[in-house]
């Protein structure tokens, strides 16, 4: 895989993450674009450097979103990028029953990715949620803001769905292996 593409593709998905994807919002739920690459490169990259992309999403996904702490906020690198190397892991043992020129397949790892990445950074957060003298970094519960974070999973993956045809399209620009010469 070229890491320059990645990093691009990765830097172009967090700014529209950040500035654009709230316009999308419904009732709390925002979409995402960075699990989409993320699934991309899942789907096509060798063990190795999708996990090391996954961890570079996961820390771009921390840096760009600051949690909220007393009367400011604080980017808290860790949470997102061990989420989202976990999702990855899954991702890459589950890309063996997938169609990779499938849209829903697609839409379905977006999905399985984001949700796995949201149960961990939720686990983190309300791991420290225990401590003496700090809180939930959300208003309610753990189990709600998970529910929260899952509708946010399957946004992402419905919206994502045509970004598939441009990135199938483009998929000689990354240089991803062919599949007869990928290890597992």
């Amino acid at each position: 895989m070229r890491w320059t593409v990645f990093l691009i593709g990765l830097l172009v998905a967090g700014s529209i993450d950040r500035s654009f994807m709230p316009v999308f919002e419904v009732r709390g739920v925002v979409p995402a674009l960075i699990p989409a690459l993320l699934a991309f490169v899942v789907m096509h990259a060798p063990r190795t450097t999708a996990l090391w992309a996954a961890w570079w999403a996961g820390l771009c996904v921390d840096l760009l979103t600051p949690i909220a702490v007393g009367p400011g906020a604080l980017a808290v690198p860790g949470p997102w990028a061990l989420g989202f190397t976990l999702a990855a892991w899954t991702g890459v043992l589950l890309r063996g029953v997938l169609f990779r020129r499938s849209p829903a397949a697609f839409a379905l790892l977006i999905f399985v990715l984001a949700a796995v990445a949201s149960l961990l950074w939720t686990f983190v957060f309300a791991v420290r949620g225990w401590y003496p003298q700090e809180g939930f970094p959300w208003p309610g519960s753990a189990l709600g803001m998970f529910g929260t974070r899952l509708l946010d999973a399957l946004a992402s993956g419905l919206i994502a769905l045509p970004l598939w045809w441009p990135l199938e399209r483009w998929i000689s620009l990354w240089g991803f292996p062919a599949p007869a010469l990928r290890r597992r």
